[in-house]
C-alpha cells in the first residue's frame, strides 16, 4: 500500500474523514480569541500538537468527547493515558496547558473563555487581555 493510501486510510473513521485541525471546537474558541483581539497561533509542532498556543507559554487543548475517551460522555471507555503523559510533559518544560472537553465548549463556551482569560491575564497581565 503506497504512503498516501495508507495515510488515506488512518485519516478516516467509519468512512468518514477525522478531521485533525481546526475542527468545530478550536474554531469556536479561536474565534472568540479573535473577538477579544488576543493573538494566537495554531497546531503548534510540538509534542502533542496543541490546538492553540497563547503567547509562549500558554497551550489550549479541545479534546473532541469521543476520541478522547470522555468519562462523562462515554461512560467505561478508558485510555485518557497519552493525554496526561503529554499534559505532564509539556507542563515540566514550562507550559501551562489548558484542556477542554468538547462538551463543555459546546456547551458553556464563556465559561472555557474566562478560563482562559483568567489565566492569560495571570501570566502575561494586560499586554494580551483588553479589558473594555
Amino acid at each position: 500500500m503506497s504512503k498516501f493510501g495508507r495515510r488515506k486510510k488512518e485519516n478516516t473513521y467509519f468512512g468518514y474523514r477525522v478531521p485533525y485541525e481546526n475542527t468545530s471546537i478550536e474554531r469556536a474558541i479561536q474565534n472568540y480569541l479573535k473577538k477579544l483581539n488576543i493573538p494566537f497561533r495554531t497546531q503548534i509542532p510540538i509534542r502533542g500538537k496543541p490546538d492553540i498556543m497563547v503567547g509562549e507559554k500558554i497551550l489550549i487543548f479541545a479534546d473532541g468527547c469521543y476520541f478522547h475517551h470522555c468519562s462523562l460522555c462515554f461512560p467505561g471507555k478508558r485510555g485518557r493515558y497519552r493525554d496526561k503523559w503529554i499534559t505532564k510533559e509539556l507542563e515540566s518544560r514550562g507550559y501551562v496547558v489548558l484542556r477542554f472537553w468538547e462538551h463543555e465548549i459546546n456547551h458553556n463556551l464563556k465559561k472555557v473563555m474566562k478560563t482562559i482569560c483568567e489565566k492569560i491575564e495571570e501570566i502575561y497581565g494586560d499586554r494580551y487581555v483588553n479589558k473594555k
